[in-house]
């Protein structure tokens, strides 16, 4: 049986982060939370454009949204709001992170990525984010 070799990939690892394609993934996973795919393209572009992320950054994060799952439940509901300026202020702030060379950042994604999963990033009592409403469904609190 013959193994294929994989397909390149379109970008290449970000400069100095070899092997950081967890974080890349965790990090897609989480922006899908805030924006919907067509919006995540769109802000994107607009934060490369403004010089507020790295290009290399932004076109990971593309090409992770090929291989991220997508809920339509979550989509659906990102529908019904319009981003906020926290949305916005949180995307930029893990952008910029994850374009730092720190290796201690991949488990601070993975650790974001889990407390997403089991619903219990702002549901902690005394959070100075608290999600209420169609905003706490987005993370099953609430």
């Amino acid at each position: 049986m013959e193994v294929r070799a994989p397909l390149p990939s379109v970008v290449g690892p970000l400069a100095g982060h070899h092997g950081r394609y967890l974080p890349i993934l965790a990090c897609t996973s989480i922006l899908l939370s805030l924006f919907d795919e067509e919006e995540l393209r769109h802000h994107l572009n607009f934060y490369v454009a403004k010089g507020w992320v790295p290009r290399d950054v932004a076109l990971a994060v593309k090409e992770a949204l090929e291989v991220v799952p997508k809920d339509p439940n979550s989509a659906a509901l990102r529908r019904e709001r319009r981003p906020r300026v926290e949305d916005h202020v949180i995307a930029v702030y893990l952008l910029n992170r994850l374009a730092r060379d720190d290796r201690h950042d991949d488990a601070f994604f993975l650790l974001l990525l889990l407390l997403k999963a089991y619903g219990q990033g702002a549901a902690a009592s005394g959070s100075l984010l608290e999600l209420r409403g169609e905003d706490g469904k987005l993370f099953n609190v609430g």
